[in-house]
């Protein structure tokens, strides 16, 4: 191995700790209520920002209208036509269990969502979100959804996992994985006291949990970025404003231009007519 490869795998080694401190200090914050908001914030914004959310990601209907008429799409998704739906309600959760990109627009991908009702809905980008990720504050609503702790032992390497758990329980997820006999369905490790103890949840247990101070920290940073883009836009109207309009520009070189060449016509013919009348007059 040479040094620059030894020197990539303790760089990555190096960042893997890190994350881990993070996260340790993040979850023990969050049990006593003085979390990091940056910290959430910053999880946040790269969680939503994703441009292709992965098969398996829970995510939840942020715009109804931004859905496409599935049955345009049985060829893409001919394995779920059974339970097509074409009607979906705002906030309603659920997992991408398809993606395909779109028959008339390059580049566009449409997202195959598997409802909680068990519907599946052929859903834009712009019309969902993810909705949990490493980091995040969560609530246990539903402890049916708990899987056998014993059977991620080998999943999980090191960590205390626990079977008992209550509806109502606050946590953090600390790593998403992709179930062992499933690879569309994420599992979730969730940390559920600062000492360590974990519980091993499928998304559909979890509800997202703010933690105290988010939200206004939230619009806080979005007053921030809209005062910066029109502070943005007014120093590029302004800049605009002061320059010279390029057909003006052009009109106004036009008529130097013909003026120029008008006064070097007109030295020229001075000249001819003054040397003319000199010639006259010696001859004379």
């Amino acid at each position: 191995m040479s040094e620059l490869e030894q020197l990539r795998e303790e760089n990555a080694r190096l960042k893997e700790e890190n994350e881990k401190l993070q996260l340790e200090v993040m979850c023990r914050r969050s049990f006593s209520d003085s979390p990091d908001l940056q910290d959430a914030y910053d999880r946040r914004q790269k969680a939503i920002s994703v441009d292709i959310p992965a098969v398996g990601q829970r995510v939840k209907v942020v715009n109804p209208g931004s859905k496409y008429n599935s049955k345009d799409f049985e060829s893409s998704f001919s394995e779920f036509s059974e339970d097509f739906s074409d009607t979906v309600a705002a906030n309603a959760m659920g997992n991408i269990v398809a993606t395909a990109e779109h028959f008339k627009k390059q580049g566009t991908w449409v997202f195959l969502v598997r409802f909680d009702n068990k519907s599946c809905v052929a859903m834009a980008r712009k019309g969902i979100e993810p909705t949990l990720w490493v980091g995040q504050s969560v609530g246990i609503t539903n402890i049916r959804h708990k899987y056998t702790a014993k059977d991620f032992a080998e999943t999980f390497p090191g960590k205390e996992l626990v079977n008992n758990c209550n509806n109502g329980q606050k946590g953090v997820i600390l790593q998403i994985v992709p179930h062992y006999k499933n690879s569309k369905l994420e599992v979730f490790l969730v940390a559920i006291n600062s000492g360590g103890k974990c519980v091993v949840m499928n998304g559909k247990g979890l509800t997202p949990r703010d933690p105290p101070g988010l939200a206004p920290f939230i619009r806080q940073k979005e007053a921030e970025q809209k005062a910066a883009e029109e502070a943005a836009a007014a120093a590029a109207t302004a800049e605009t404003a002061d320059a010279e309009p390029e057909s003006e520009k052009r009109e106004r070189e036009d008529e130097v231009c013909k003026w120029s060449g008008f006064n070097v016509m007109s030295l020229i013919c001075y000249r001819s007519s003054f040397k003319y009348h000199r010639v006259r007059r010696k001859v004379k």
